[in-house]
């Protein structure tokens, strides 16, 4: 007869994995947390200890580390040595694996209450007859194993009591919102449009609107640098007095934002606007967790993706790679109930029967836009100088579709704006931000 170890299910390997992933990168608590990973599935109680204190700092909103989790550890009585958590980061080779750790600890949980009461049950097992004892097991391991997993599984539908429950998101153009009654919660946006054509200046510029209307925003860039994305976005948040004539030294002039209002801008865009650090590596992985990361701490509701070919996957081939990033962001914008606009690029001279853009002219996998709830293209107008055209030609929000939405373009503001509204002398208020103690510093300064 084989001997069945069941020393097995307190293994703590997985535990400390999954500890030291943590302490390696703060960010990885959110998958954690995701896949339901509770502090009573781990069996080491100085783990179990340590995911509680991380789970502590994470919902204070503090940064998870060696010092900081030591700190509240003793805090709680718990003496703890520094070196025996660096060990633990050492011993850590990778924070990737995250999930299927996290899985181990809850299969050895759920094995553990099953030894548990298999134990209960053949202590009284002289009393039952073997009919009861079969019933009474099967419906253990099935509690067990279910119990935690379903209830997230199966949902109680309802309907919204109150539509203004439902996350809208003002794009601050009015033509656009009118179209598709803003962007929702839990909707993938596709923006295409050839190289040029201003999809990046538009960006830019919806998230200055958005931030504007109280929603904070996360921006990756996988063409430029945060340094430029921030020159950008600084030259098109300011107010037309702060921003001073610079001669190129070629006969021409550009222009730049003045110290006291870079200073001013930094301040208003202090807490609404996060961006991927350029130091990370831009594979799929990385953006879906920092989405999940700046959603759960930061209260981030829209996510501008530039672009959908700088980012890399496990997939070799370029369509599936693409099919995968749309499905993913699909997924979480569904899950976290976010609205996300991804960016893409149109097939070279492909143009619908009229000359304007159809939803299939975008380059790549036809996915994108079964996947995508709108797809709205972006296209100079050659024959009237800086003039633009939005198109919406796909909507799922409303059903609407529109081929000539008209735009004109300052090239000092950096700004689009429509012809019958204030947009290009809009004042998104970063100077009334300012307090006195500051305006203060910015003189010391000068």
């Amino acid at each position: 007869m084989e001997i069945i170890d069941v020393t097995d299910i307190y293994n703590t390997e997985a535990e400390q994995s999954v500890i030291g992933a943590i302490l390696m990168e703060s960010s990885s608590i959110v998958k954690t947390i995701r896949s339901g990973l509770k502090a009573e599935h781990f069996y080491e109680e100085y783990y179990r200890e340590i995911y509680k204190v991380m789970l502590k700092l994470y919902n204070e909103k503090k940064e998870i580390d060696i010092l900081a989790v030591k700190t509240e550890l003793e805090k709680g009585g718990i003496e703890v040595d520094t070196s025996f958590l660096t060990d633990i980061v050492t011993n850590t080779i990778t924070t990737k694996n995250l999930d299927y750790y996290a899985d181990i600890i809850k299969d050895f949980s759920t094995k553990r209450n099953i030894e548990e009461i298999t134990r209960s049950l053949l202590v009284n097992m002289k009393n039952k007859s073997l009919d009861e004892m079969k019933r009474e097991f099967e419906l253990a391991v099935a509690y067990c194993s279910c119990k935690s997993d379903m209830k997230n599984i199966i949902k109680n539908l309802k309907i919204a009591e109150n539509r203004e429950k439902i996350l809208k998101i003002s794009t601050g153009f009015k033509e656009l919102d009118k179209r598709l009654d803003r962007l929702h919660g839990g909707t993938l946006t596709v923006l295409a449009g050839d190289s040029g054509s201003g999809k990046s200046t538009l960006i830019s510029q919806l998230l200055a609107n958005i931030m504007f209307s109280g929603t904070s925003c996360f921006i990756y860039s996988g063409e430029l640098t945060n340094k430029h994305v921030g020159e950008w976005m600084g030259r098109m948040i300011a107010n037309d007095s702060d921003l001073k004539e610079v001669p190129t030294g070629y006969g021409s002039i550009n222009y730049t934002v003045s110290k006291e209002a870079k200073y001013k801008i930094n301040n208003w865009l202090e807490g609404k606007l996060y961006i991927l650090s350029d130091e990370i590596k831009s594979d799929l992985d990385t953006i879906i967790n920092s989405i999940e990361y700046s959603y759960e701490r930061y209260g981030v509701k829209f996510f501008a993706i530039d672009n959908l070919m700088t980012i890399t996957t496990n997939k070799s081939d370029k369509f599936d790679r693409q099919e995968q990033i749309v499905f993913r962001l699909k997924e979480v914008a569904k899950r976290l109930g976010v609205a996300i606009l991804l960016v893409a690029h149109h097939k070279k001279g492909k143009q619908g029967t009229d000359g304007t853009p159809s939803m299939y002219d975008i380059s790549g996998a036809s996915e994108i836009t079964n996947y995508a709830d709108h797809i709205i293209t972006i296209r100079r107008d050659l024959s009237i100088e800086n003039r633009s055209v939005i198109s919406i030609t796909k909507n799922r929000t409303t059903g609407v579709l529109e081929k000539t939405i008209p735009i004109k373009f300052d090239s000092k503001r950096k700004r689009f704006f429509e012809y019958f509204d204030n947009e290009l002398d809009f004042d998104y208020g970063y100077d009334k931000d300012i307090c006195k103690e500051n305006q203060i510093k910015i003189k010391a300064d000068k």
